[in-house]
């Protein structure tokens, strides 16, 4: 699968994979929960975008008003340091305090977006032979989040007029230039600490939860050259 992942990055496709909805706890083959942290795969590939989630929190006119890491009873964003994968070279900007951590693997996620399902997304679902269950749904989780930013990622090579190729080298670069454009929403509170398995927590700038955020979409439209 991995090997299938490159060539897809290769070929300027990016694809995109939830950080998993238990914050670092994952099971085993068999079910059994590993005891310390652990991230998921196709997340922790190289070159797969890993996208997180957030708890999105609105004005009552529906604008943006904060968001913190995703952590509730119902589950918690997914994101750590993969044991597997060796750091790709786009993470190699990360600061020194961030590389300590990483220790030259592969750090999850790289973006995140709304999971939390008390602060739902709604979907339509029309597949169901029974009709009555077909209509609209309100649903969370990272599965969402990362099925809104392969939205995205359409809608930006919409926009360009051609496919924008593999998009983590640029998403790692857009952090780096956060502070003079808001390309991203950065996430600084909360943590992925789950089931009683210790995680990360949310900071400024890249973090293990949240990766850089979550994307301020009218700033990273004004960079691209229109079709």
């Amino acid at each position: 699968f991995n090997a299938l992942y490159e060539r897809a990055a290769r070929e300027r496709v990016t694809m995109l994979a939830s950080s998993g909805d238990f914050g670092v706890e994952n099971v085993d083959v068999v079910g059994n929960p590993y005891p310390f942290a652990t991230v998921a795969f196709p997340a922790s590939s190289p070159y797969v975008t890993a996208v997180g989630g957030t708890t999105l929190n609105v004005n009552a006119d529906g604008s943006y008003a904060s968001e913190t890491a995703w952590n509730d009873a119902d589950g918690a964003s997914g994101g750590g340091i993969s044991q597997y994968f060796d750091e790709p070279v786009y993470q190699y900007t990360l600061p020194r305090q961030m590389q300590d951590l990483l220790k030259r693997h592969r750090g999850v996620p790289d973006v995140a977006l709304n999971a939390d399902p008390q602060t739902p997304i709604l979907v339509y679902l029309g597949f169901f032979p029974d009709p009555s269950i077909n209509g609209i749904h309100f649903i969370g989780g990272t599965s969402g989040a990362a099925a809104q930013w392969a939205g995205i990622v359409a809608d930006l090579n919409g926009y360009a007029g051609h496919d924008i190729g593999f998009l983590n080298p640029m998403l790692y670069l857009a952090g780096l230039l956060n502070n003079r454009v808001h390309f991203f929403h950065d996430i600084t509170k909360g943590n992925n600490t789950f089931d009683g398995v210790k995680g990360y927590s949310a900071g400024m700038g890249y973090d293990l939860v949240t990766g850089w955020g979550t994307p301020d979409f009218r700033n990273i439209v004004s960079v691209l050259p229109p079709k």
